[in-house]
């Protein structure tokens, strides 16, 4: 796909991060950051998938619970592309609600698709889900984007990866409030940020499960992005050997560590090793950016259709190995492999049949309202 210059969304990557320059380089496209959505994704699929499997033989597969700092990483790239993709609109008459009105055109339809698939779903065989609908409440919440408290008392969305999208949209919120003082975007965010992420100890906080769901180290992570889209120049001036150390040493303990503190402060022991991987996308996208298989660039931009679709693949997958699969050293391991390119495959399908063509539809129509002598 053509890069774009300012439609992008780090946990909907159907357009390829771009940084607009002033000079005679027009843009710089970061193909890698690309790569890592795909990355990303894939590691969001392999823990549900393997949590599932787990749920069938408990004894023989183990649950990959690290495959849920792949939101760590999305959440730093968010950070990353909100600062990128906002330069040109500082100029403008209305940059706040420009902004907003692209991230909820980019955002929204898709995870209402995938909500209303959901809660169909629930309504038509209640029992395929290991928890259910819950509250009229929790239901209109997740269409708001609005932790409520799900039956099993967690706060969240219907969608079980929808909590994500939730912290997304409360950081467009913010990012949105700051464009329409214009005042500097970092310097105002940054206190912010810091004191949702150190507020969920506060008494007052932990007594009050919403407040207690958006107060999370993970705020951090999105200006870790954010700090590192301002030091661009910096990134890009570390030497190509110590970038790929460096990116080791982000993914070691992003794919193998699991400390016991996580929960509390995931958003420093994940945060920081995210940041790592994508500071090193950044200072590698010159050498090694124009290599990036074309396949692995085509799943980050499927990577939030694959996102939003494989929570209802992957059971399916689950169950036909379970009655049709018979038990074996192998058949786990090949369920999973099966549940990964499933899923895979129908987030790319839903990406190019559904995704690709609103978000096509969303931008003619923004071309459309503007005036012809503007």
């Amino acid at each position: 796909m053509p890069a774009q210059s300012s439609d992008t969304l780090a946990l909907q990557p159907a357009a390829r991060v771009t940084e607009l320059q002033q000079g005679p380089t027009a843009h710089k496209t970061y193909r890698l950051i690309q790569v890592l959505r795909a990355i990303a994704a894939e590691m969001v699929v392999v823990r549900h998938a393997t949590t599932l499997l787990h749920l069938r033989d408990p004894r023989d597969f183990s649950i990959w619970n690290n495959g849920v700092t792949g939101v760590d990483i999305f959440f730093v790239i968010s950070g990353f592309v909100m600062i990128i993709s906002t330069a040109p609109l500082l100029g403008s008459a209305h940059p706040a609600r420009t902004f907003f009105a692209r991230r909820a055109e980019r955002i929204a339809p898709m995870y209402w698709l995938a909500s209303t698939a959901k809660v169909l779903a629930l309504f038509a065989a209640p029992t395929i889900a290991v928890v259910g609908l819950g509250r009229w409440w929790h239901v209109l919440g997740s269409y708001l984007f609005f932790p409520t408290r799900s039956p099993i008392g967690a706060y969240g969305s219907v969608l079980a990866v929808g909590w994500t999208l939730i912290f997304e949209m409360f950081f467009y919120v913010l990012f949105a409030i700051v464009l329409a003082t214009r005042l500097p975007r970092l310097p105002v965010l940054a206190p912010v940020l810091i004191l949702l992420a150190f507020a969920r100890t506060i008494p007052f906080v932990e007594r009050h499960g919403t407040l207690h769901f958006y107060a999370n180290t993970m705020q951090l992570e999105f200006l870790f992005g954010m700090l590192l889209a301002t030091s661009i120049p910096r990134a890009r001036k570390i030497p190509g050997s110590l970038a790929i150390l460096l990116g080791i040493a982000g993914f070691v303990p992003l794919l193998l560590w699991n400390p016991p503190l996580a929960v509390l402060w995931g958003g420093i022991l994940w945060g920081v090793p995210a940041l790592a991987v994508v500071t090193a996308a950044v200072a590698l996208e010159s050498p090694f950016g124009a290599r990036a298989p074309r396949w692995l660039l085509e799943i980050g931009d499927a990577s939030y259709s694959i996102y939003l679709v494989h929570g209802f693949v992957v059971p399916v997958v689950g169950i036909l190995f379970a009655r049709f699969g018979g038990r074996g050293p192998y058949i786990l391991p090949l369920a999973l492999m099966a549940a990964i390119i499933v899923a895979t495959v129908a987030g790319d399908l839903v990406y190019r049949l559904i995704e690709r063509p609103m978000i096509e539809w969303f931008r003619g129509r923004r071309r459309a309202a503007i005036p012809a002598n503007a």
